[in-house]
Formats: structure tokens, C-alpha cells, sequence
């Protein structure tokens, strides 16, 4: 999987291309390969007063053939209803192009996901340092690992480095002069399904001291209409936000590090050692594993070679997640967050022809 972030902001009520983040260009597609995607389109102005999101899915290739739905209907926030979008791809360039006809002012931000056939990695100065960090940490001189693999492995990385340490943002929202609020249009693309919990709630913002609601104060509802989230809403109990107001949520999100355009999580010396210090645990875990499935008894040498391999792939895997483990958690083996517990039960001897066990009898 490939993944891109494109933006740009409406200059006038014409078709806006959006770019890849910093970069100003396209998404170029390679020759003679076939891709499915998986596109976000989101657009909002007037401090988020006015908010329109698309997710569309489907297929294109290089041969300039495409076919793609709309997962859901647009959430929109706002009066919204003449803002559209398009994605067309271009036969001289080959490039996968996105438009959106909205009007001044509108941010425009999509998060696209290449998945090609067959698979290779193109990617950023930025995001090829991760690569290059994690190649030399495992030296796979043989191979073993393609550079699709060393990729999935990368954003598996990110994925437990999120878990295990978790990112939080603040979020300043105007209020609607209601107590209902979809959270995939307040947070956008902040907010993952299944994934971000709320922390904490400031209202109203800017309160000295600052006022945080109690959680029994607030609820996130999911009404069952729909299951990819897009209808769950903040929902608060006792106060409904003026639209004069604001609040301020703080949230967990879900660490991004894209092919193209900037992560969403600092870019910071600690946090790129994590990863890559885990990516190459990871990384030579399968290297390890690869290693012992290719043993051969017929061939001595090689079994000798091999098994050799295998172990110094499985003693490297174990040195670079200690090394993870000291960045994150202050420990080589953090200490499990499970804690023993017990209770007490009594004895019931009320039946004469039983005597009390507190297991099974033996016969």
C-alpha cells in the first residue's frame, strides 16, 4: 500500500486540484499496473462551519480505465450542497488526478491509498529515511525481504509505536447551539474509528482556570445507522455550546506516516528511533523465520549457514526491541500493567453428605 496526503484551498468557485503536501505536484501513476484505491476527500471553511466529506473507493490503472463508488453519502455540515468533486486520470502524464468545486477560502485535504499490482515503494526524502534506517539496521544482504515487505513492516511499526505510546491533540470546536456533534466532521481526519478515545473536554475554552467537564457530563453515541463511523456523535448531557462558544477536546490519534506529505505525530529524533528500532525487531523477526523454513538436512553446508543466520537474526531482533522498549517504556521488559489479584469466598456447608471444597473433589 502506497499512501498520500494532497491539499490546496479554493480560490474561486472553479475546479481546485489538490497537490501532494508541500510538493505541489501529482500523483503519478506507474506503467503497465493496475491499482485499487481508497480516497478521503474533506473540505470546510468558516472555522468548520461549513464541512463536506467524501470517501470513495474503486480501481484504475495506467491504461486509463477507472471505476470507483462513493462508500457513503457525504457527511456535510452547512449549506454544502453544490460542492462536488472528481477524480479522472490524465493519458499524457498518468497522473491521478483530484478536483473539488466548492467556493473561496475552502481547505481542501485528501488522504489517498494506492494498493498496486505488482507492488513497489515510491516515496519522499522523508519517508525513504525510515527505509534506509531500518535497511541498515538489518543488513539483509540476501534479500530476503522485498521492499514491499520492509514498507508493511514500517507502518506495522507505527501502528504498535501508537499503542504503546499514545498521541494526543487538542482540538478548539465552535459550537452549534446544540448538544449533538459528528465527530468525523468536528475532527476529520484526526478522528479514527475504533481507534481515538476522547480524553478530555475544556468548556467553555479558554476558562482560567480552565474548566475540564466530568466524563458523566458527555457520551459518544453510535445511533446503528451506519458502521463505519461516520454517524458516531459526541453527545453532551447537560449543556448545549452556543455559537459563540467554543470547546476544546483532547483526543488520542492514530500515529500516520505517509509515502508523501508530512506525518501527523512530531517529527522528532525520539520518535524516529522508536520506530525504526521496532521496524527492524519486526523486520529481522521474519528474517529469523525465513531462515529456518529454508534448511535443507541434504545440504550441510548450507544448514550450517542458515541455522547461523536464523540465530543472529533472532538475537538481533531481541537487542533492537530492548532497545525499543528503553525509549518507550524507561525498561528493557516493562513490567506487565496486569496486577494479581484475589477475593474471598466462603465455605457453604449446608448439605451433611458434602464436605466444602473450594475446587473440584476428587472421586
Amino acid at each position: 500500500m502506497i499512501s498520500y496526503k494532497l491539499q490546496n484551498n479554493c480560490i474561486d468557485d472553479n475546479p481546485t486540484e489538490l497537490f501532494l503536501d508541500g510538493l505541489n505536484s501529482q500523483v503519478i501513476l506507474k506503467d503497465n499496473v493496475s491499482y485499487q484505491f481508497s480516497l478521503r476527500i474533506i473540505a470546510k471553511a468558516n472555522n468548520n462551519e461549513k464541512i463536506k466529506i467524501w470517501k470513495i473507493s474503486g480501481t484504475v490503472s495506467t491504461e486509463l480505465t477507472m471505476t470507483y463508488k462513493e462508500d457513503i453519502n457525504p457527511l456535510t455540515k452547512g449549506e454544502v450542497d453544490d460542492w462536488n468533486y472528481s477524480v479522472l486520470t490524465e493519458q499524457n502524464t498518468k497522473a491521478l488526478r483530484i478536483f473539488v468545486t466548492a467556493e473561496t477560502g475552502v481547505e481542501l485535504t485528501a488522504c489517498l491509498e494506492l494498493y498496486p499490482t505488482p507492488e513497489y515503494v515510491e516515496c519522499n526524502q522523508s519517508y525513504q529515511n525510515y527505509l534506509d534506517a531500518i535497511a541498515s539496521k538489518i543488513q539483509d544482504d540476501a534479500q530476503k525481504l522485498s521492499i514491499t515487505d520492509i514498507d508493511k513492516i514500517l507502518k506495522d511499526a507505527v501502528v504498535k509505536f501508537g499503542i504503546d505510546k499514545d498521541f494526543a491533540l487538542r482540538k478548539k470546536i465552535s459550537g452549534n447551539g446544540t448538544n449533538k456533534y459528528i465527530l468525523a466532521i468536528e475532527l476529520a481526519d484526526l478522528w479514527t474509528w475504533g481507534y481515538s478515545e476522547i480524553i478530555s473536554i475544556e468548556y467553555p475554552a479558554g476558562g482560567e482556570p480552565k474548566i475540564i467537564l466530568d466524563k458523566n457530563e458527555y457520551e459518544i453515541y453510535d445511533d446503528g445507522t451506519k458502521q463505519d463511523g461516520s454517524n458516531v456523535i459526541l453527545r453532551f448531557l447537560n449543556v448545549s455550546p452556543r455559537t459563540d462558544e467554543h470547546f476544546i477536546i483532547e483526543l488520542t490519534v492514530e500515529p500516520k506516516l505517509y509515502n508523501y506529505g508530512t506525518q501527523n505525530f512530531p517529527n522528532t529524533e525520539y520518535n524516529f528511533s522508536a520506530i525504526t528500532n521496532l521496524a527492524a525487531s519486526m523486520a529481522c523477526r521474519e528474517l529469523a523465520a525465513k531462515y529456518a523454513q529454508s534448511i535443507d538436512a541434504t545440504i550441510n553446508a548450507d544448514v550450517v549457514n542458515y541455522n547461523d543466520k536464523s540465530a543472529k537474526y533472532t538475537s538481533l531482533a531481541k537487542e533492537y526491541f530492548k532497545q525499543y522498549n528503553l525509549l518507550v517504556f524507561g525498561s528493557e521488559e516493562p513490567t506487565s500493567s496486569v496486577e494479581a489479584s484475589y477475593e474471598i469466598k466462603e465455605l457453604d456447608s449446608t448439605f451433611s453428605d458434602f464436605t466444602p471444597y473450594l475446587f473440584h473433589r476428587q472421586k
